[in-house]
């Protein structure tokens, strides 16, 4: 008896690890051949919305009526952007609200929308490349380093990756650069600091190449480019992102090849993005087609997001021991009809990242409940520290805001800045004289470019700390 309950027990415990509920919630369930989710602040209520690109040549995005992500109003950009593909969000021309990108492959354009008035009911069209042959990805990033938002593509069909550069800042004048011509069916590009140097580098996925690939920024500006491969023989290499998986400090990769099932992340091993090394996570997910990462329990350090078209699945892979050599598997849906597109944003606004994904066969826009991650309070405690310091940066990377933890032996009066990569001041989070104690601070980040930001805490004569932190999308 004693032996067949063991075998019971042992029967049992991957059902019981795995026992976690993800609610689902429907955003649209009749967006036909839905291929790209995203989510953002549209309207700048301080809620998250959800935007969308349909094949059948729309761009779509979903007001959160009251931050629950249980009631939306659907409002359309551009109902005629043939063959879209691609959707993304970021203030391209600069007068602090989100516009929206979008990449269309039939049209072969890729596009931005200006939000003329801040609410996401008014929209005004510039076109950023035209003939660009199969647009399929658009994302958005400081490219150039000189402070606002330029533009990265893929054309599939042209093998092009591209950035394009703003020229004046209000996204109506730009100057392609082509990092590679010859980049063999390229699906996917995303924009972070490999390298570590400070300013921006590009990644990019390309599947009849099986190549997962980076071009270092030379010289900060994107005007001169070198070419590092992160792993050559990826099998149909389709989506690529960049976290810091084993939280050492650095950018690692996160990829997904549609043809070999596989989801994958590469160690970039002394922090230069020279030197890598593969682990994978999965090579059963049949057909991965979209990778993303992010912190998914709470515990601070960074899980893995994927989409598998074939095997209509979301899963989540938890991060166990925060270096990524251990993981453990949760399957978000195991039903989701040709998923093909995956992110994660607090959709419910109650602290924790919730996962949304996109489903080209059953036509839907979906988001499921996190029920993996405890929040954490921010909280402001009068028990006396013995020092001057910052205690804690939580979450770092994040999206779309960070937490500093600030600790104070003596009322003292504290200034906290943030700073971008060339030294502008892009926010100020505390200057005023505070009590003694730890004191949390919020540094929102909606607004403003993928990058690297410098937390600067001072108290006159006593502190003045600078502490690094990456914003991811």
């Amino acid at each position: 008896m004693k032996k067949a309950l063991v075998v019971v027990i042992a029967l049992l415990l991957p059902v019981l690890a795995g026992a976690q509920v993800w609610t689902e919630h429907t955003v649209d369930g009749e967006f036909d051949y839905a291929r790209s989710v995203y989510s953002a602040d549209v309207d700048g209520d301080g809620d998250m919305d959800v935007l969308g690109a349909a094949a059948t040549d729309d761009i779509v995005w979903w007001e959160n009526l009251d931050g629950t992500g249980l009631n939306w109003s659907k409002h359309t950009v551009d109902g005629e952007f043939d063959g879209a593909q691609s959707v993304y969000a970021a203030d391209v021309d600069g007068d602090g609200d989100l516009d929206v990108l979008g990449a269309a492959e039939i049209v072969n354009n890729i596009t931005w929308w200006e939000n003329l008035d801040g609410t996401g009911l008014n929209w005004s069209e510039h076109t950023v490349a035209e003939w660009f042959d199969g647009a399929g990805c658009v994302y958005a990033a400081d490219v150039d380093g000189d402070g606002d938002m330029d533009v990265l593509g893929t054309a599939e069909v042209a093998d092009d990756i591209a950035w394009w550069e703003n020229l004046d800042g209000n996204g109506l004048n730009w100057s392609e650069h082509t990092l590679n011509g010859e980049f063999d069916d390229v699906e996917s590009v995303y924009a972070a600091d490999v390298d570590g140097d400070g300013d921006m580098d590009v990644l990019g996925a390309a599947e009849y190449a099986d190549d997962i690939t980076w071009w270092e920024n030379l010289d900060g500006a994107g005007q001169n480019w070198s070419e590092h491969t992160v792993d050559g023989e990826f099998n149909g290499a389709h989506s690529v992102y960049a976290a810091d998986v084993d939280g050492d400090g650095d950018l690692d990769v996160v990829g997904a090849g549609e043809i070999g099932n596989i989801i994958s992340w590469w160690e970039n091993l002394d922090g230069t993005g020279l030197n890598w090394s593969e682990h994978t996570l999965d090579d059963e997910f049949e057909h991965a087609y979209c990778v993303y990462a992010a912190d998914m329990d709470g515990d601070g350090d960074i899980d893995v997001l994927g989409a598998a078209r074939n095997a209509n699945d979301i899963a989540c892979w938890e991060n166990l021991d925060g270096t990524g050599q251990t993981w453990s598997k949760h399957t978000v849906v195991s039903n989701f009809n040709g998923a093909i597109s995956v992110y994660a944003a607090d959709v419910d606004g109650d602290g924790d990242l919730d996962v949304l994904g996109a489903a080209k066969w059953v036509n839907d826009i979906n988001w499921w409940e996190n029920p993996l991650a405890t929040s954490v309070e921010e909280e402001s405690s009068t028990d006396i520290p013995d020092g001057y310091a910052i205690s804690r940066v939580y979450p770092n990377p994040f999206n779309p805001s960070t937490t500093i933890s600030v600790s104070l032996p003596s009322p003292s009066e504290l200034d906290i800045v943030v700073y971008d990569v060339v030294g502008r001041q892009v926010a100020t989070l505390a200057d005023d004289y505070i009590n003694a104690g730890t004191h949390t601070f919020t540094f929102d980040a909606s607004g403003l470019a993928s990058g690297m930001y410098f937390i600067r805490a001072t108290v006159p004569g006593h502190m003045n700390t600078i502490h690094k932190v990456m914003l991811v999308r």
